[in-house]
C-alpha cells in the first residue's frame, strides 16, 4: 500500500525583492562563492526545497523558484514559493540561493515583505 503524501495548506509567494544595498551584497557574496553557490543549491535539495527554473520569452528572463515540502526545515507550516529573476538562469538561481540562505538564513518564519520596485534583477 502507498504512503499518503503529506500536503501543506497554501500559504503564498514570498515576494522578496532586492534592494539597492542587497544586490551588491550579492555581487559580493556571488564572487565570493563562485562554485560553492552550486553547494548551496544543492543543499537546499537535499533538505527537501522543490526547484523550478522557468524562461519568459516576453522579457528574455529566467525565473528560479524554491518551494518548501514537509519535509523542510525552512521553519513554516503552510506552502511558500521563493523565487529570483535575472536574464542568465545561473544568476537567477544563485540570487535564489543568496535569498534563501543570506538574507532569510535558511528559514521563512520571520519573513516580512518588502515594498521595493522591480527592476532587471532580483
Amino acid at each position: 500500500m502507498r504512503k499518503k503524501k503529506e500536503a501543506l495548506p497554501w500559504g503564498g509567494y514570498l515576494n522578496m525583492r532586492l534592494t539597492e544595498e542587497q544586490k551588491r551584497q550579492f555581487q559580493l557574496w556571488y564572487e565570493q562563492m563562485k562554485d560553492d553557490v552550486w553547494e548551496l543549491f544543492l543543499q537546499s535539495l537535499m533538505e527537501g526545497m522543490k526547484f523550478s527554473l522557468t524562461y519568459d520569452s516576453n522579457t528574455d528572463t529566467y525565473t528560479a523558484c524554491l518551494t518548501n515540502s514537509p519535509r523542510c526545515p525552512c521553519g513554516v507550516t503552510s506552502l511558500y514559493v521563493l523565487s529570483a529573476f535575472a536574464q542568465d538562469w545561473r544568476i537567477a538561481t544563485a540570487i535564489l540561493i543568496f535569498k534563501h540562505y543570506q538574507l532569510l538564513g535558511g528559514t521563512w518564519e520571520n519573513f516580512r515583505p518588502s515594498r521595493t520596485v522591480q527592476d532587471n534583477f532580483g
